[in-house]
C-alpha cells in the first residue's frame, strides 16, 4: 500500500477529483518529505507486538506501519483537530490494530514499561524539554525495547531556511550525531545503529516543495521523484544530508 493512500478521497465530483484519488492510491500522499522519512524509518522498524508513535500528526506513519507489526500500534497526537482527522480515517479503514489518543511530550498518557517499540519521527526538535521527553519515552518501554528516532541535523536551515524552520515550530536547528548520542545515553538508551537521510538533492527538492507555490502538475511529478530519492538515501553522508535516523534500545542498567 502506498504511503498515505488510506487518505485518498472518495469524491468523484470532477475529473480532477478522480485523478487525485487514483494518484494518491497509486503513489501516496502528496508530501515530499514524508516518503523520504518513511523509507529511513522503515529500515529500522521491527515487527513488534506493541508499538507507539509519539507525535503522530494525522496518523500517516501510524497507518503505514500498522501492517508491519505483529500486534497493535498506537498513535499519540498532540492537536485535537489532527486527532479528529485520524479518527475519521481510522473509522473508514476499519483497521483493528490501530488506536489513536491525544497527548504529547514530556507528559505521556501511556502505560509504563508496556511498549516494545517507540517511533519518534521529527518531533524532538519541536519540544523544549528534549531530555525529559526521552526519559518519559524510556519509562514506557519494556527493558530492551526499541526507540527509532528521526531528527534534523544542524544543516536543516541551510536548505530550508531559518524562516521556514521557525514557521514549522523548530525550537532548535537540529542535532549532531554526537549530541543525539549523548542525550540518549543520559536518558537510559544505547545506540544500536544510525544513518543520515534526506541527502542534498532531496533537501533542495523538499525546500522547493514547501517554500514555493508549485503548480498542481509539478507537485504530481515531484512526488514519485521523492520515492526514488528515498531509495538512494541510504548512501547519504554528513556533508550532504539534513536528517538523522537512529535505532536505540533501553539499557538494562536503568531503573
Amino acid at each position: 500500500m502506498a504511503l498515505g493512500s488510506i487518505y485518498a478521497s472518495n469524491k468523484n465530483e470532477s475529473w480532477r477529483d478522480k485523478l487525485e484519488t487514483r494518484y494518491v492510491k497509486m503513489v501516496g500522499v502528496l508530501d515530499l518529505h514524508s516518503h523520504i522519512r518513511y523509507a529511513a524509518i522503515k529500515r529500522y522498524f521491527q515487527p513488534a507486538s506493541n508499538t507507539v508513535e509519539i507525535g503522530a500528526g494525522i496518523g500517516i506513519m501510524t497507518f503505514a506501519f500498522a501492517s508491519h507489526t505483529l500486534g497493535n500500534i498506537v498513535g499519540v497526537i498532540y492537536a485535537a483537530e489532527d486527532l479528529q482527522v485520524a479518527l475519521r480515517t481510522l473509522k473508514k479503514s476499519k483497521l483493528p490494530n490501530v488506536t489513536f489518543i491525544q497527548g504529547g511530550l514530556p507528559l505521556l498518557p501511556l502505560e509504563r514499561e508496556y511498549y516494545d517499540q517507540v517511533l519518534l519521527i521529527d518531533v524532538l526538535e519541536h519540544v523544549k524539554e528534549d531530555f525529559e521527553s526521552l526519559m518519559a519515552i524510556n519509562s514506557v518501554l519494556k527493558m530492551g525495547g526499541a526507540l527509532i528516532i528521526s531528527v534534523p541535523t544542524p544543516d536543516y536551515p541551510t536548505y530550508f531556511g531559518r524562516a521556514y524552520a521557525n514557521e514549522v515550530g523548530h525550537l532548535r536547528d537540529g542535532y549532531t550525531i554526537r549530541k543525539l548520542n549523548e542525550l540518549l545515553l543520559n536518558s537510559g538508551f544505547e545506540t544500536v545503529k544510525w544513518a543520515y537521510h534526506t541527502n542534498a538533492l532531496a533537501s533542495r527538492l523538499c525546500s522547493l516543495w514547501y517554500r514555493t507555490n508549485l503548480s498542481f502538475a509539478i507537485r504530481h511529478v515531484l512526488a514519485p521523484v521523492s520515492i526514488l530519492l528515498s531509495k538512494l538515501d541510504r548512501w547519504s553522508s554528513k556533508k550532504h544530508s539534513c536528517g538523522i535516523v537512529l535505532l536505540a534500545r533501553k539499557r538494562s542498567d536503568v531503573l
